[in-house]
Order: structure tokens, then C-alpha cells, then sequence
């Protein structure tokens, strides 16, 4: 981008200046790379991003894709789900928010983190703000406390895409079909009962 280069008095390069922007950059690669796009290389206006969002958008869904192609394909995965914004526990609640036609060809599946503290961790911490040769005392009080509160937090973590699995929208249209037959069916034994129930 038109780099300019700052002289000292004894012929040394100290800096390059950006010749969009004015910015002065301490190297000539650096001040080459300023106000162009990080992912097409034409200008971009860097006082408001250093990337062209519709490139950021194309980057995004290029790796998405990679991922995807990459994960392991899981059989019978049931949930959960995230759906844009929005968090399903199973494949109807899934199917109740989006039209089979809508979902995509593969998606992520979700894992569960519940919070850990680890005593280890908690001292090595503690340490690092210690002198040199600091030891600390046992305390098995607080290792049971650690044990008492994960457990107690077991069920309070989160949900994440777990980019290394993902699942169909065949076989989650096809397992859905059929639970769909097996309730019709279901619903036709039990009014046939119910028949000779009357009778």
C-alpha cells in the first residue's frame, strides 16, 4: 500500500509509514499488510476492521465446512441440539422448531462440561504467588469440600459444539419417520382394545 520508509540520520531503517493510513510500522511486511484485507489481500479501511466482513463471513463458513467434513458421523444421535440461537433437548423438540427441509445436510453434535475445581490446580495456583521453596500444608478438608461442590455442580454446566462428531439430517428425518409409524400404530392397537373393550 504505498509504504513509505523513515530514515535515522545514519541510513538505518527505523520504521515504515502505511501510504493509506498514515500508520508507522516497524517493519517494511507489516506496513505492506496494513489496510488490506487479511483474507483477499484488497483494501480495507482497518480503522474499522482489519478484514472485509462478507471475506470474515466466507472464512467462517469455509472452516465450518472442514469441520464438518472432518467430524466423525454419529448413528442415532438424539440430542441436544443448538438450532441458530436456540437450545433443543431432543430430535422432536428439534423438528417442532425447524421444517426437515431447513436443517442442514450435517450438523454438530453438543457435549456437556460440567465445572471441576481440581485441588492441584487450586494449589499450583496459590504457588505461583508464592517464594521460591513455598510448601503447603495438607488440608484433606478442603480436597473433601472440592469433592462435595463438583458433585454438587454435576448438573450445573454447559453445553458446547463438539466439533469432532456431528449428525445427519437423514437419519434424524428417517428415525423421526418411523417414531411417526410406530405412534400411528400404537394409537391403532390401543382404539382396537378399546373396541373390544366396549363390545
Amino acid at each position: 500500500m504505498n509504504v513509505r520508509t523513515l530514515y535515522h540520520q545514519n541510513g538505518k531503517v527505523e520504521a515504515c509509514l502505511c501510504g493509506k493510513c498514515g500508520r508507522i510500522w516497524v517493519s517494511f511486511e507489516s506496513a505492506e499488510r496494513c489496510c488490506k484485507c487479511s483474507y483477499c489481500g484488497e483494501f480495507c479501511d482497518w480503522r474499522e476492521s482489519v478484514a472485509h466482513l462478507a471475506c470474515q463471513d466466507r472464512a467462517l463458513r469455509e472452516s465450518e465446512a472442514k469441520a464438518l467434513e472432518k467430524a466423525e458421523l454419529v448413528e442415532g444421535y438424539d440430542g441436544p441440539f443448538f438450532w441458530g440461537d436456540r437450545f433443543c433437548l431432543d430430535v422432536d423438540e428439534l423438528l417442532e422448531r425447524a421444517d426437515g427441509a431447513e436443517l442442514p445436510e450435517f450438523g454438530f453434535c453438543v457435549a456437556y462440561q460440567a465445572p471441576q475445581l481440581n485441588y492441584a490446580d487450586i494449589v499450583e495456583n496459590v504457588a505461583s504467588e508464592m517464594h521460591e521453596d513455598w510448601e503447603p500444608n495438607d488440608a484433606p478438608e478442603l480436597e473433601k469440600a472440592i469433592e462435595l461442590w463438583n458433585a454438587a455442580n454435576a448438573q450445573n454446566g454447559t453445553y458446547f459444539e463438539d466439533r469432532k462428531r456431528k449428525w445427519s439430517r437423514a437419519d434424524l428425518l428417517r428415525r423421526a419417520s418411523h417414531s411417526e409409524e410406530d405412534t400411528r400404530e400404537k394409537s391403532k392397537e390401543e382404539d382396537r382394545q378399546q373396541g373390544e373393550l366396549e363390545r
